[in-house]
């Protein structure tokens, strides 16, 4: 059986607004992404879906002294194929006191990274 499961740490690109920005970003047993990138880093939570795909949410903060806004707001649902992932979703940016700035559709794609010790706890992953 293919695994479906995000479990494990990827490298990626998401492209917005024309343009393409690479990420690393971790998938744990217990439902929490976090994602990092050149200038921001975050979390939020994931979850499997019963048609084998996968969705996840999180926030991301800029990075400060960069002279970018606030945060940004992602809600992703992807797939994935061996030991590789594409999903699209929402990407939207905030001002510190949380005012929407911007909103943007996020193609993402992923290459897994490292799955070690994920194969012991693959079965216990969230639903």
């Amino acid at each position: 059986m293919t695994d479906v499961s995000p479990l494990g740490v990827w490298t990626g690109t998401v492209s917005h607004d024309g343009k393409a920005d690479e990420f690393t970003i971790s998938f744990t047993l217990d439902g929490v992404v976090t994602s990092t990138t050149r200038v921001s880093g975050g979390r939020g939570d994931w979850s499997a879906d019963e048609d084998g795909s996968f969705r996840y949410t999180l926030r991301e903060e800029f990075t400060p002294g960069l002279g970018l806004p606030g945060f940004v707001q992602i809600s992703i649902s992807a797939r994935r194929d061996g030991e590789t992932y594409t999903g699209t979703g929402n990407a939207t940016v905030h001002a510190p006191d949380g005012t929407r700035l911007h909103s943007t559709t996020a193609l993402v794609k992923g290459a897994l990274l490292s799955a070690v010790g994920i194969d012991l706890l693959r079965d216990k992953a969230p639903h």
